[in-house]
């Protein structure tokens, strides 16, 4: 099984538990901190990934850590499961998906947003805007510069796509232009 479909069947169990105990928030904020010390301590990111590191150990290093950090009752249970189920190297994309499920109980999407250049804030705000009475949700963009496209927008919204792109014209120029030739 792969660490993508673990990890989203891990982040489903907690925030199913998050629900019941009404800590959705909190254990948010547990697993964003979770994440950033992931991020900064190489040490950490070694002790949580490395398989030759007993579950003894990690559960002594992550007990630490967990009351540095002063995380929630839950998370904390969280954290020693996956320890028990030798599965802690997954703990930051399980912090992921669980921020994916936070977002989707919010009734919240993300969009992925290309731009030749950098968009004004203004432009974002009504690209969200617009999105969003669309899409009936609250849309979040994060914004993406790649000058290749040459002007124009890509937006991704999950699986679906609008190239508005001055590459992506071009594209279906050169697609059309064969097509015309070749019939």
């Amino acid at each position: 099984m792969s660490n993508s479909v673990l990890s989203k069947r891990y982040a489903k169990a907690v925030f199913e538990l998050a629900i019941d105990s009404k800590s959705i928030d909190k254990i948010e904020k547990d697993f964003i901190a979770l994440q950033d010390l992931l991020q900064e301590s190489q040490n950490l990111r070694e002790a949580v990934q490395n398989p030759v590191i007993s579950k003894a150990e990690q559960h002594s290093a992550m007990e630490f850590i967990l009351r540095k950090v002063g995380v929630n009752e839950l998370t904390e249970k969280f954290i020693k499961v996956l320890i028990e189920n030798g599965r802690l190297r997954i703990l930051a994309d399980v912090a992921t998906s669980y921020f994916e499920k936070v977002k989707e109980h919010k009734g919240e999407i993300t969009a992925s947003v290309t731009s030749a250049k950098p968009l004004l804030k203004k432009q974002i705000t009504e690209i969200e805007s617009s999105l969003g009475k669309t899409l009936g949700k609250k849309v979040k963009v994060e914004e993406q510069v790649d000058e290749a496209i040459l002007g124009g927008i890509i937006i991704k919204v999950g699986s679906k796509m609008l190239d508005a792109s001055v590459l992506g014209g071009l594209e279906q120029l050169k697609v059309i232009t064969k097509e015309a030739i070749a019939s």
